[in-house]
């Protein structure tokens, strides 16, 4: 009883981001550029991890943030898709502040793929499939060549239609950053974050991935 009362609280709780009443959708066609003014985040009050940020990057070009761990690198771009809401400032894409776009538009600009990278149980095919499920055989195999994940695809048992286990229990840790970039690649979303995605990857395989996005 302990648990179901656990799971009925955690049903009960309200979100923390939500959309404004007055919240609309991005004006088509969108660019993507993506401005920070001034924005400060703290995960707790009074431990701050962002402060006074400032960082424009405009639409279809690539920007890298280098720094060592901890300084909030993935905080930064956790903020982009309104993970968490911003302490003080304002974020905005194509000019508009997100906190005025609506949500499930908002994050359908967006591509990410992190470090712990989430796949679940089901075919290869069927977690690239996850980014566009409209797509066609044609589109799945360029988007796995873009993340060089084609040729490991093809050896295994089943090709793309292989069972990967649950969260990809079956493949290596790159294997499942190859799949999840995959899947980014082919949602084609005007905004694509990479954060340490991959870090599983051997430096030749990187450099193939980096080269082909």
């Amino acid at each position: 009883m302990a648990g179901a009362d656990r799971v009925s609280e955690l049903l009960d709780e309200s979100q923390e981001v939500v959309d404004q009443k007055d919240a609309r959708r991005l004006p088509e066609p969108v660019a993507g550029s993506v401005s920070f003014k001034d924005v400060h985040f703290a995960y707790i009050e009074g431990e701050t991890v962002l402060e006074d940020v400032n960082l424009e990057i405009p639409g279809h070009h690539v920007v890298a943030l280098v720094g060592p761990t901890g300084v909030g690198k993935s905080t930064l771009v956790s903020l982009i898709p309104r993970f968490y809401e911003v302490g003080r400032g304002s974020i905005t894409m194509d000019g508009i502040d997100i906190r005025q776009i609506q949500l499930e538009n908002l994050r359908q600009q967006i591509s990410i793929v992190l470090q712990d990278v989430y796949l679940f149980y089901g075919t290869v095919r069927e977690n690239i499939l996850f980014g566009r499920p409209d797509a066609n055989d044609a589109d799945i195999v360029a988007a796995a060549k873009v993340a060089n994940a084609h040729e490991f695809i093809q050896d295994l048992p089943e090709g793309y239609d292989t069972m990967i286990g649950e969260r990809g229990v079956k493949l290596s840790g790159g294997q499942k950053q190859r799949i999840s970039i995959a899947r980014a690649v082919l949602k084609d979303a005007p905004i694509l974050i990479l954060d340490e995605a991959t870090s599983s990857v051997d430096t030749q395989t990187e450099l193939l991935i980096q080269q082909a996005l």
